[in-house]
């Protein structure tokens, strides 16, 4: 395999992990924002 092939396998594979970080994110943020509403410090 090329170096550019492990490149181009490189790329898809992190934007497919970045993609499932923000979708896990997304579905979270709401119990974040209300933990940081109700924290007292």
């Amino acid at each position: 395999m090329e170096t550019n092939q492990y490149m181009d396998m490189f790329l898809d594979e992190s934007h497919e992990h970045l993609q499932s970080l923000n979708d896990g994110l997304l579905k979270i943020c709401p119990y974040l924002m209300r933990f940081s509403v109700t924290r007292t410090h």
